[in-house]
């Protein structure tokens, strides 16, 4: 049986407490509204509760078609995110 992490393709972003995760997700048929890339953060400073970790939040918009399209939602998001500050 063919595992589903084997093409699996992941992106990896820190910048100070927040960290940003884009994944390409594939899935069958190809022409699926699921086809894309899709983002999501997390703040790392809070990162273990009690109870675990915290789950990630996907960032809404996706999934892109175009790698820089969820690279440019990731940043939307940070600055967002420093504006709460």
């Amino acid at each position: 049986m063919p595992s589903p992490l084997k093409d699996m393709r992941l992106w990896q972003a820190r910048n100070g407490n927040y960290s940003f995760v884009i994944s390409l997700e594939e899935s069958q048929p190809v022409d699926s509204e699921w086809n894309g890339y899709t983002a999501s953060w997390k703040n790392t400073q809070f990162d273990m509760t009690p109870h675990g970790a915290q789950p990630s939040n996907i960032i809404d918009g996706g999934p892109w078609q175009r790698f820089i399209d969820a690279e440019q939602a990731c940043l939307r998001t940070l600055r967002q995110l420093q504006e709460k500050l």
